[in-house]
């Protein structure tokens, strides 16, 4: 995905900004990898009831398991999973 690439490239700017730019760097992130499964849920590539593994999504779009976990609260909130502990 290598979507945090995005996040380095103001090197002259404040810490301030710099802090700003990376939060919002990484909810984009979780935004696209909401995406991409609520795109995978709906072509029906992802069955009713399959485990979604956070370390096999976050191998897949190469982001850490944090990443996927909070991206997969976003799709329990908005209906689109159901989040269980093992």
């Amino acid at each position: 995905m290598a979507a945090n690439n995005r996040c380095w490239n103001e090197t002259s700017a404040s810490s301030e900004r710099k802090a700003f730019a990376l939060k919002s760097c990484l909810m984009s992130t979780q935004n696209e990898i909401a995406q991409r499964v609520v795109e995978s849920i709906l072509a029906q590539q992802l069955a009713p009831g399959q485990r979604l593994g956070e370390q096999e999504l976050a191998d897949l779009f190469e982001v850490s398991r944090t990443m996927v976990r909070e991206a997969l609260m976003q799709l329990q909130a908005r209906g689109f999973v159901e989040v269980r502990s093992r």
